[in-house]
C-alpha cells in the first residue's frame, strides 16, 4: 500500500515537472499571446502548414511563419499552422473571443494558441579597437546623403583592421565616440552619441565595419 502510494506520488511530481518546464521554457523568439476560438469555414488566417505529425508543430509553425516574413502564428488542432502578414493587425486573432480548448501550446477543435515573432536584438559584435581606448558597441545605423555623423576623418578601407584605426584616429582627435561605415569609412564628430540615430537601425552591417549607407557605431 505504502509502494503504490509512493509510485503514485512520483508519477504526480514528474507530470508536474513536465508542465512545469513546458510553460516556463518558451524560446525567447515567440511570445504566447493565449488561447483564442475559430471559426469553419471564416478562418480569421490562412492555414500555411500542417504539422501534426511532427514532434514540434509549434517550433515547425514559428520557423514557417518567420521564413515568410509574418509577424506572428496561430496553431490549431495540435499542429495545423495558420500566419498571415496581418495576423496581428487590430488583434484580430482575438475577433472570436478567447477558448479554453487548446492544449499544450498546440490548440484544438476550433481553437488555437496564438502567438508573436519576437525579434531578437542583434549580438553585438566585439569592438577590436587601440590598446588603452575600450569602447562600447552601440549597434548598426542607417545613414543619408544629409550625414547623421558629418564628419569624415578617415578611410581605411585597405587597412587589415579599419576598426582599430578608426578608434585610434577618433580617440586622439578627442571624440567621444566613432563610426565605421561600408567597411572602413571613419566618421567622428564632437557630438555623435547625440546625432548617430537620426535615420534609425539598420541591417545593412557586417563583421562591425558598418555597410552601405550603415555605421556601426562605438562609444569609449
Amino acid at each position: 500500500m505504502t509502494c503504490g502510494f509512493v509510485t503514485a506520488l512520483c508519477l504526480l511530481c514528474v507530470c508536474v515537472v513536465h508542465v512545469s518546464s513546458f510553460t516556463s521554457n518558451e524560446p525567447t523568439d515567440q511570445k504566447s499571446l493565449g488561447c483564442f476560438a475559430d471559426r469553419y469555414p471564416q478562418r480569421l488566417n490562412p492555414q500555411i502548414g500542417d504539422f501534426r505529425r511532427h514532434s514540434w508543430p509549434v517550433t515547425a509553425c514559428r520557423k514557417l511563419a518567420q521564413q515568410k516574413g509574418y509577424p506572428g502564428f496561430a496553431v490549431a488542432a495540435q499542429g495545423v499552422c495558420f500566419s498571415s502578414s496581418n495576423i496581428l493587425s487590430m488583434n484580430r486573432y482575438k475577433k472570436y473571443g478567447p477558448s479554453n480548448l487548446c492544449s499544450n501550446g498546440k490548440g484544438g477543435r476550433l481553437a488555437f494558441n496564438a502567438y508573436q515573432i519576437v525579434k531578437a536584438a542583434p549580438k553585438a559584435a566585439p569592438a577590436v579597437v587601440a590598446p588603452g581606448a575600450r569602447a562600447k558597441f552601440l549597434g548598426c545605423w542607417a545613414d543619408r546623403g544629409a550625414r547623421a555623423i558629418p564628419g569624415k576623418i578617415g578611410d581605411f578601407k585597405a587597412r587589415p583592421n579599419p576598426i582599430m584605426d578608426c578608434s585610434k584616429l577618433a580617440k586622439l582627435k578627442g571624440f567621444p565616440g566613432f563610426a565605421v561605415q561600408d567597411g572602413g569609412q571613419c566618421f567622428a564628430t564632437k557630438y555623435i552619441l547625440k546625432t548617430y540615430k537620426k535615420y534609425g537601425p539598420s541591417r545593412n552591417c557586417r563583421n562591425g565595419k558598418g555597410g552601405g549607407w550603415a555605421n556601426n557605431v562605438y562609444q569609449f
